[in-house]
């Protein structure tokens, strides 16, 4: 009878447990379980998991708390997902929960993840001379440090990776003349928010900035000619030209070295030192090769004078930029060939770009001037000294020599222009006795060609008879020139001349002479 009564209790507590779950629906599902937890993309997270049976809806959950407070959620009908508008940079936590039919959905496990934060945008590398590159890029709201990697080849790898602070560029010193480099730049700490590879190949040479400038001594204000102006008046001139042209050595002639015309400069003695001193005034850096006025024992004045070479050269001077540029070593020669009371030289030094450039020499000159035929003469045996000179002086390394030569292309004596191309180094306008307009322009660049180097303060250019102004596929009447080594490169030639409607000088003349300019690319080994 007893065991009669339990049989019946326990089928009465099986039919209403029975009952009771069919009154509630299925079952509550398993947690599903998380197979997958990233963030590739700023912003988004990617979740896939594991199905459950029976089981066609899931719901993905994130906060920014552990509690999972105030979660963005998603429902999908798929085994994968994601959460799109998160904070960048922020860790979430993530469930999954499978919908059955019940009212109470299975939560899968917390799981963590760090939202990808944006990637440094704008990131661009620029070669910075020889050995150097320049990385800059646009910063990240809320990102306080950067790193940079190099490394030699787009898949980064073998990077080199360096931290830096709260800042938007970097300078990368060391690098390798002509190698390629391949740069990322990374958001904090975080190695996924890291911009896309870019390259720089750093070049093979170096460019240089020359130029060759007469400037009309200082000597002449005494007597002047129509149209010119006292030192003082022309030296703002010629300041800015040099510095407008970017610079970095000038050959100079009628840089006029005596101090009897000190009243008439405010820098030093002299003019030379008159031109530094304004220079250094509006960029400093600017020093003269050698401002030794002669070559005396006493140096600063020819009485009495005790012959000592100290490398003066009366007013054909070099100055240059020392903050871009290292002086190697100067000297002068005095032409054996003379005819005028004032003596001739050719002023020299080797010099070496700060940059990691090799090292080269420059040379100017002031050839002796007039048509006669003691002038010619003179003119000619000066121009040969000076092409022996440089060759034995330069021993192999790349030359330029700028100056005032007294001699077009069409004058006597005019074959030195073909002499000294066979010598190694030619014309930067590749000009040829006779061929105008010119047949293979040796400049990629050519500005104000048309224009001759002597203007004899006319304001007029066609009144100078040096300008080809209606022909100016034509190149002008120079006599101021830059020679350089055959195998150099010359990217561009200037001709700097302030012209104005109907081809006018404008403002003041700096000088009866134009400036002329040449960018000269070096080559690393020389």
């Amino acid at each position: 009878m007893a065991v009669t009564i339990l049989l019946a209790l326990v089928a009465v507590v099986a039919y209403t447990v029975s009952s009771s779950d069919d009154r509630r629906g299925a079952r509550a599902p398993a947690a599903p379980a998380i197979r997958a937890l990233s963030s590739d993309q700023p912003g988004v997270v990617e979740v896939r998991w594991r199905p459950v049976d029976g089981v066609a809806r899931y719901r993905v959950n994130a906060s920014l708390e552990p509690s999972m407070n105030d979660p963005v959620t998603r429902s999908f009908t798929t085994l994968s997902g994601s959460l799109v508008g998160l904070d960048p940079g922020s860790p979430y936590y993530v469930t999954v929960e499978a919908l059955g039919s019940g009212d109470r959905p299975v939560r899968a496990a917390t799981r963590r993840v760090v939202v990808l934060g944006p990637a440094p945008s704008g990131v661009s590398v620029e070669a910075k001379g020889l050995t150097a590159a320049e990385v800059r890029w646009n910063k990240v709201d809320g990102v306080q440090e950067y790193v940079v990697q190099r490394a030699p080849r787009q898949e980064m790898t073998r990077a080199n990776a360096q931290p830096v602070g709260d800042v938007d560029h970097l300078r990368i010193d060391g690098l390798e003349p002509g190698s390629t480099t391949w740069v990322t730049v990374q958001a904090g700490n975080d190695a996924r928010a890291t911009s896309a590879p870019v390259k720089v190949t750093l070049p093979r040479t170096t460019p240089i900035s020359v130029g060759s400038f007469n400037l009309f001594g200082v000597d002449n204000d005494g007597n002047l000619p129509s149209g010119a102006r006292p030192w003082r008046v022309r030296r703002g001139v010629v300041v800015d030209e040099i510095m407008k042209s970017n610079l970095d050595v000038v050959g100079l002639q009628e840089a006029n070295q005596s101090k009897i015309y000190g009243a008439r400069v405010d820098f030093g003695p002299n003019q030379m030192t008159d031109l530094e001193g304004s220079l250094q005034r509006e960029a400093g850096g600017w020093q003269l090769v050698n401002d030794i006025p002669y070559n005396c024992a006493r140096g600063d004045s020819t009485h009495g004078c005790a012959a000592r070479d100290r490398g003066a050269s009366n007013g054909t001077r070099i100055v240059y930029r020392s903050d871009r540029v290292d002086l190697v070593a100067s000297g002068s020669v005095r032409y054996r060939a003379q005819s005028a009371q004032t003596a001739r030289y050719l002023a020299w030094a080797i010099m070496r770009p700060k940059d990691g450039g090799p090292e080269f020499f420059f040379g100017t000159t002031h050839l002796q001037p007039g048509k006669s035929g003691t002038d010619t003469s003179a003119r000619r045996r000066q121009w040969q000294q000076l092409t022996a000179e440089v060759r034995a002086r330069a021993a192999g390394r790349p030359v330029i020599v700028t100056g005032d030569f007294n001699t077009s292309r069409n004058q006597n004596p005019g074959e030195m222009f073909a002499a000294m191309q066979a010598a190694g180094f030619g014309d930067v306008l590749g000009t040829r006795a006779r061929v105008n307009p010119p047949t293979g322009v040796r400049a990629k660049t050519v500005v104000n060609g048309y224009i001759g180097s002597y203007n004899g303060f006319k304001r007029s250019l066609p009144g100078s008879k040096s300008c080809y102004c209606s022909n100016q596929r034509k190149f002008g009447n120079s006599i101021d020139h830059i020679f350089v080594s055959n195998d150099l490169t010359v990217p561009r030639f200037q001709l700097v001349a302030p012209v104005g409607p109907g081809y006018q000088l404008v403002g003041t003349i700096p000088s009866d002479h134009n400036l002329v300019t040449a960018v000269i690319e070096l080559p690393v080994g020389k």
